[in-house]
């Protein structure tokens, strides 16, 4: 015997079914990398870059790297990745310099639009940033002071 379904129940799968889309959504926000990279001088450079970049994977989801290009020719490469894991400038770096390439630049766009850059001229990477790095920061903007 096939029941109706009743209001509650109607509302109970979609207040599910919107909880599922919604944590869905947030989970497929990417990070964009774009890098310069030296010494990358012919295919099979490029190849085994990519293969090592393939080998990235997220911590929280099922998919790592993804949208992977490299131009061999300027040394670009560009790849998205997913924001929950929030993958450090730091760690690119190591990735890079474990292939034996350098990495000369870094431009990062997180999924929020906040962005992150880096040269080689500027020094070491920096150190991954923290939410707690701001949240440790005992001024707030509203509490800056005026000139």
């Amino acid at each position: 015997m096939i029941r109706k379904a009743g209001k509650k129940t109607s509302l109970y799968i979609i207040l599910l079914l919107s909880l599922f889309s919604l944590c869905k959504a947030q989970t497929s926000e990417q990070d964009n990398f774009v890098l310069i990279v030296e010494g990358l001088g012919c295919n099979y450079c490029a190849i085994g870059l990519e293969t090592r970049l393939n080998k990235l994977e997220s911590r929280m989801e099922k998919k790592g790297a993804e949208g992977i290009e490299i131009d061999i020719e300027t040394g670009e490469v560009s790849f998205s990745f997913p924001s929950i894991d929030r993958l450090s400038p730091r760690e690119i770096y190591q990735i890079i310099e474990e292939a034996n390439y350098t990495l000369a630049e870094l431009n990062l766009t997180r999924s929020s639009g906040e962005k992150e850059t880096w040269k080689k001229s500027e020094g070491p990477v920096p150190p991954p940033k923290t939410e707690s790095d701001t949240a440790d920061d005992p001024r707030s903007p509203s509490e800056d002071p005026k000139d």
